[in-house]
């Protein structure tokens, strides 16, 4: 997704060896935050979709958890394996979690996400 020229900051990028084949997959865009998709085709054959997401601070958590569960659907019938990265601004490591870390929290375990980094 493009950012506005006028907001400075932030924003999303993903670097990819070129011995890989990708195709960005429109298709999967979020308008309530900014996100770049990729299917990578390894030479085995295999494919992934791959994700960079980055929703800003002080950005409406409710309108971004809507558009992150409109993505996820539209990830539903895709039977690649899926990595999201990226910056979502929402502390959930902190032992009193904030309403937007618990809502996170709801999306993670409602689409079997997991979360590999355990600490900072």
């Amino acid at each position: 997704m493009g950012r506005a020229s006028s907001l400075r900051g932030g924003g999303t990028a993903i670097y990819y060896d070129t011995k890989f084949m990708a195709c960005q997959r429109h298709n999967i865009f979020s308008s309530g935050f900014e996100s770049v998709w990729l299917e990578l085709s390894f030479p085995n054959k295999s494919k992934i979709l791959i994700s960079s997401v980055y929703r800003p601070p002080n950005s409406d958590f409710d309108k971004f958890k809507m558009d992150f569960e409109d993505m996820m659907e539209k990830l539903s019938p895709e039977t690649k394996e899926t990595i999201i990265i990226g910056d979502l601004n929402c502390d959930i490591s902190s032992e009193r979690l904030s309403p937007e870390a618990k809502s996170l929290g709801q999306l993670v375990n409602i689409y079997q996400l997991n979360e590999p980094i355990k600490e900072q």
